[in-house]
């Protein structure tokens, strides 16, 4: 999501640091700031984490600059803005799209 229309010349610099929330009828919105805005970073994928009655939230940010390799950061935070974990780069040069936590029983299965 960005302040401004789709460029070309631009895009790496349109990241934004919103969350976006409606109800299940579509009828009340609210946006909410998370962390500080900054423009060569945005959010690739999120996930809510498991036992928090979606109210808390990983996150991956990811940057994409022409000059520099890939870069990941991930964080968490709750759904008003509050933040767990501050934006921590992932080590590597990689953008990652993808989030999943495993169930304890599954987990459980691969060493049994």
């Amino acid at each position: 999501m960005s302040k401004l229309a789709y460029n070309v010349n631009t895009v790496e610099e349109n990241g934004a640091n919103v969350l976006l929330s409606a109800n299940e009828n579509f009828t009340n919105f609210n946006a909410v700031m998370i962390g500080h805005e900054v423009l060569t970073k945005g959010f690739s994928v999120f996930q809510f984490v498991p036992g928090t009655n979606d109210t808390v939230i990983v996150a991956i940010k990811s940057q994409e600059l022409a000059r520099l390799p890939f870069a990941s950061f991930i964080m968490v935070f709750t759904i008003h803005g509050r933040i767990i974990l501050d934006e921590t780069r992932i080590p590597g040069e990689a953008k990652y799209e993808g989030i999943s936590f495993l169930a304890e029983e599954y987990l459980e299965s691969l060493y049994n």
